[in-house]
């Protein structure tokens, strides 16, 4: 009996070994070395804590791609089967089924418009109404939420959901846009249309937000114009702000004028008057169309049909007049990645997300105090409650476990969560405390040792010695 027992442990060993549960990847280098992420991670000035967070296919996980190609040297798109890596999506049964199951991190270093570097810690979460537990215990980890929205579909069922969750754990909003071109390519609607659509959109997102919040303080409006609401298409690769795009028209033309006062006239009833050189709220007797839609719709509609239709004469001049050149290679790109080259080209990477992430969600330094007073329950003028506030490296440890992710052979689980005040070492013992702890009944407790550390990258983990205040990590 107790060799059959032995034999069987052996082949449940085995098992696992054979057994392949996660997607694995052959090179993780980033353009950033290890040092220099871990030496951001550790000011929580720099840091912004954010989930991806919409209803089911609105590409998420798409736009997490464009996220990762941009901080790794790797390409995310095969122009072979003309898929999705869909980085994030770890798990082989993920891959199968072409949808996200579990909130999945990462930690990357990305920069803004004026190439200055931030730690975003970032966490693609599932869409499916099913898997909103996920979307729920990444909200609990951030400062902030991503809310991603399919600019054909519009606002969805998990769409208001998400948006009361966020709410409801005093999380500011920030939204992108996404998947803009399909305006184009499937609903084919002129520039005109795709305008008031894309507006129709941001009105209803609005009237939620609205409606969920409880008072005035919590209504976070959102607006193109304000900078909290970027425009996107995560498989073309191309992502930007009004802010960005302004920044990014005044270095293209090489004209002295405030980027700032541009983008603020690029959303709305504006209209530029060619004769008189302004911006005017009337249209004027020109006929010219709102400037949101001339100077970017337009372009952009422009750039598509030409590149669609392989007009490479008419490519080349639209896009010297946008001051963009390109080498003759470039051209000979199959559609889907020459469209993701122009348009990133003319409207700019993932700098204007950056920049909205900075300006929009607050870093953990200034979010943790409000944060400790939403999820604390112990006393408020304690030192520990003082600590977590203030982020404090020297004060006690506190780690907020959210979730528990499997080894590669599902053998054990490393712990995932939030540094909230001290810092954690390998080695260092520490005192586990479950859901039924409390300091009169210590009975749900345990202590163990800290073995390894890691920064979660998705795909592959970055190990640490240490980690400080405001950090995301495995333990």
């Amino acid at each position: 009996m107790l060799s059959r027992t032995l034999r069987w442990e052996a082949d449940l060993k085995r098992m696992r070994r054979d057994i392949k549960f996660e997607v694995g990847v052959k090179d993780s280098s980033t353009y950033v070395s290890a040092e220099f992420l871990l030496g951001l991670s550790s000011n929580p000035s720099l840091v912004r804590n954010v989930p991806l967070v919409g209803h089911l296919q609105h590409g998420k996980t798409v736009f997490m791609d464009m996220l990762v190609e941009q901080t790794h040297h790797v390409s995310t798109f095969d122009q072979n089967s003309e898929k999705h890596m869909r980085y994030t999506d770890t798990r082989v049964d993920e891959q199968e089924r072409r949808i996200s199951i579990k909130a999945v991190p990462m930690s990357l270093v990305l920069e803004d418009i004026n190439s200055k570097s931030y730690m975003c810690n970032i966490m693609d979460t599932p869409g499916h109404v099913n898997f909103s537990d996920e979307m729920t215990a990444a909200l609990r980890l951030a400062d902030g939420a991503v809310l991603i929205v399919d600019a054909a579909d519009g606002v969805m069922v998990n769409t208001e959901r998400t948006i009361r969750h966020a709410i409801q754990e005093w999380l500011p909003i920030v939204v992108v846009i996404n998947k803009v071109d399909r305006l184009i390519t499937e609903l084919k609607l002129p520039p005109k249309d795709a305008y008031h659509k894309l507006r129709h959109t941001i009105e209803v997102i609005n009237n939620h937000i609205t409606a969920v919040s409880s008072t005035a303080g919590n209504i976070r409006i959102i607006d193109p114009a304000a900078g909290n609401l970027c425009f996107a298409s995560g498989s073309a690769g191309w992502c930007f702000t009004l802010q960005s795009f302004a920044k990014l028209y005044v270095k293209l033309h090489g004209i002295p004028f405030d980027a700032n006062k541009f983008a603020s006239r690029l959303w709305g009833d504006y209209y530029y008057d060619p004769a008189t050189r302004t911006f005017k709220k009337k249209q004027p007797s020109s006929g010219a169309e709102r400037s949101f839609v001339q100077f970017i719709l337009e372009p952009l509609y422009k750039i598509y049909s030409q590149v669609i239709g392989e007009h490479k004469k008419s490519v080349e001049t639209t896009l010297a007049e946008l001051g963009v050149t390109l080498s003759n290679a470039a051209y000979k790109l199959n559609v889907r990645p020459l469209l993701g080259l122009f348009c990133s080209s003319v409207f700019g990477s993932a700098t204007g997300f950056t920049d909205m992430l900075v300006h929009h969600i607050p870093s953990a330094k200034e979010a943790s105090s409000l944060k400790i007073d939403h999820i604390y329950t112990g006393p408020k003028g304690s030192s520990i409650y003082t600590a977590m506030s203030d982020c404090d490296p020297s004060g006690p440890l506190i780690v907020n476990i959210t979730k528990l992710y499997p080894k590669p052979d599902c053998s054990v689980f490393d712990a995932f969560g939030r540094v909230y005040s001290g810092e954690i070492h390998t080695g260092q013992t520490v005192r586990v405390l479950g859901e039924g702890y409390s300091p009169d009944d210590e009975e749900d407790m345990t202590v163990k040792e800290v073995t390894k550390l890691w920064v979660y990258q998705a795909r592959y983990r970055i190990p640490i010695n240490k980690a400080s205040p405001s950090s995301w990590g495995s333990y």
